[in-house]
């Protein structure tokens, strides 16, 4: 990924090793990282604040508001790209039921050539 591909990126994850993992691999690359947050409506302040063009999005996040539930109120303000983690593979089968616009799905452990791809599809 080159610079010109560069994303300005939004982390929503709750697991701390993950999220550092994430924004390290992302910025070696050349993204910018707005943020990192825990929770959901931290990601939809956050989101509303920064205008993120991508969104990393864990399904299960802390606080009372889920990854789907914060996708759905980023979206309804603003267009960005989401893609949704989890290390369940049932979530990610209800996310893509209950949502139509996710740009992609990654699977924990996330592997850093499919979140290249992902990235390279949606910017």
């Amino acid at each position: 990924m080159t610079l010109v591909d560069a994303a300005r990126i939004l982390i929503a994850e709750d697991e701390a090793i993950s999220a550092m993992w994430l924004e390290m691999e992302l910025t070696n690359r050349g993204h910018t990282v707005l943020g990192v947050v825990a929770s959901g409506a931290g990601a939809v302040q956050v989101a509303a604040r920064e205008e993120p063009d991508v969104v990393l999005m864990d399904i299960r996040l802390a606080g009372p508001m889920d990854g789907i539930q914060a996708a759905r109120t980023i979206l309804a303000a603003r267009r960005c790209a989401i893609i949704f983690m989890s290390g369940y593979s049932d979530q990610l089968v209800r996310v893509q039921s209950e949502t139509g616009h996710a740009a992609g799905y990654l699977s924990k452990p996330i592997r850093v050539s499919d979140l290249e791809r992902l990235l390279a599809a949606v910017t």
